[in-house]
């Protein structure tokens, strides 16, 4: 695990994130995989390091893959959601709250929750 997947991670639980999966490879084919999603709500989390030295994700191939990999999902229904350490590091709140709500309206609106107060609960 990355130091920014366990930052994210530390952050998630404090503000009573639901449970999240890890590495979740949503197109087989291409061995795509989300950093964290929420399965059910289809709503997925990529984590971008090296957004200020230069890496993978701002050179111009690495952001082109995203693209395709973003798009796809996307095209499949997922909800996606991007994140650099400096957004956790610097207003985490800020970042994950609206995440948060998101898997809570999905889940609502697809009738697999009468309320939101059920996400948490152990009979969800």
């Amino acid at each position: 695990m990355s130091d920014l997947e366990a930052m994210f991670d530390t952050y998630w639980r404090t503000l009573g994130g639901p449970l999240l999966t890890p590495e979740h490879q949503f197109e087989p084919s291409r061995k795509w995989r989300f950093d964290r999603c929420h399965l059910m709500a289809r709503v997925a989390i990529e984590l971008d390091g090296g957004t200020h030295n230069g890496g993978r994700h701002v050179r111009g191939d690495g952001y082109a893959k995203d693209c395709e990999k973003l798009n796809a999902a996307t095209a499949q229904g997922w909800a996606v959601f991007r994140l650099t350490s400096d957004m956790l590091r610097d207003a985490p709140a800020q970042h994950l709250t609206p995440i948060i709500a998101t898997i809570e309206r999905r889940l609502v609106n697809n009738g697999w929750l009468q309320d939101v107060a059920n996400l948490w609960s152990d009979s969800a």
